[in-house]
């Protein structure tokens, strides 16, 4: 599987001994890609020359090699990157410097423990282009403030105002409450707060319609709509053989983790939202959104990811696609002349974190 962010690529391969490997993918012999895409191979070849290789990365083959003499095999083999998983998920380094992933992560490793994450299946994925740096997309996902502008249909049963915050070293978690009205919706009654969840057509919705819960559904008498949604939750793991120790929070709200520098996993009790940004090769302007739906009861999807090239659809819902229409007018905002500094509240201080880190890496000065 190749793997490409801005003007650079890398692959990994599983080999025959159940071993995953990274390396760049470059020709040692004239810099020709190797790969492209996703698939299978017993041999690695480079279309321009035939140079071959195994799949642990050692030379195989070149053809007329003799006119290469002196050459050692340790210098034709593929250039390595250093690879290691984590929850199901594979990650790639270039750095042979880059202290290793458990420790790059720390306490988000023990967080993720409880949701058993490699166990979810691929429900549907797609990569989107969009007209905006990758710094202003991942910005986009860091905070909840911009749900009271471009996301008003959600706020009936999301509260943006009452978040919960955590920031460690370079990764953070913020928890949006769900089945609770944003304040002006405050005198919505639980069954109005749970209708509206029923209609939303991404993660709660979708597990409520899994389950027969429909717009005339009735939350009983003494409940709160995220009391009852929990209930309902916890009922369709257990119906699918999932045991789960998840409390109330855990099982409605938008768990909201951002893994520095790129990673994003949205978990909502029995279904996860996992996105990763990427800058694009052929401008600074320009990013790849790579989003997987997940869920804990779901079979896995082996197709590979729609591709959308600048333009929503329906397959990936309303808030994608209203994230998708605002983020190329930030992106253009950003070159007007006389705006001199942008402003932060207190809600957006995972933005600024996030801003610091990628100082820190830049070694940026004060």
């Amino acid at each position: 599987m190749e793997l490409e962010v801005g003007d650079q690529s890398m692959f990994v391969v599983r080999g025959r001994d159940g071993v995953l490997r990274g390396f760049r993918n470059v020709c040692p012999h004239r810099g020709t890609r190797i790969v492209e895409g996703c698939g299978r191979a017993a041999t690695l070849r480079c279309p321009y020359h035939r140079w071959s290789w195994r799949l642990d990365g050692t030379i195989a083959g070149i053809p007329d090699r003799a006119a290469f003499e002196p050459i050692d095999d340790d210098d034709a083999g593929l250039l390595p990157v250093r690879v290691d998983t984590w929850e199901g998920l594979v990650f790639a380094c270039h750095d042979p410097h880059a202290p290793d992933l458990s420790t790059f992560l720390g306490p988000v490793v023990d967080r993720f423990r409880r949701y058993e994450l490699a166990a979810y299946g691929t429900v549907t994925s797609a990569s989107v282009r969009i007209e905006a740096n990758w710094k202003a997309v991942c910005d986009s996902f860091l905070e909840a403030y911009h749900i009271q502008g471009i996301h008003r249909q959600v706020m009936p049963f999301i509260d943006y105002t009452d978040l919960h915050y955590e920031q460690w070293d370079l990764h953070s978690h913020m928890v949006v409450p769900v089945g609770v009205p944003s304040p002006s919706g405050r005198m919505l009654s639980p069954t109005d707060v749970l209708r509206a969840m029923v209609a939303d057509e991404v993660f709660h919705g979708a597990v409520l319609q899994e389950l027969g819960v429909g717009l005339d559904a009735e939350v009983p008498e003494g409940l709160t709509a995220r009391a009852h949604f929990a209930a309902l939750n916890r009922a369709f793991l257990e119906q699918h053989g999932v045991s789960t120790e998840l409390n109330e929070s855990q099982l409605v709200d938008d768990h909201h983790y951002f893994l520095f520098p790129n990673l994003i996993v949205n978990h909502f009790g029995s279904s996860c939202l996992l996105s990763r940004v990427r800058p694009a090769a052929d401008s600074h302007e320009r990013s790849w959104w790579d989003m997987w739906i997940l869920s804990r009861v779901a079979p896995m999807q082996a197709s590979a990811p729609a591709v959308y090239d600048g333009a929503g659809t329906d397959m990936l819902g309303i808030i994608a696609n209203q994230d998708i229409d605002c983020l190329p007018g930030v992106q253009r905002g950003m070159h007007d002349l006389g705006l001199k500094q942008v402003r932060l509240g207190t809600n957006e201080r995972r933005v600024a974190s996030f801003h610091d880190a990628i100082d820190l890496f830049l070694d940026a000065p004060d």
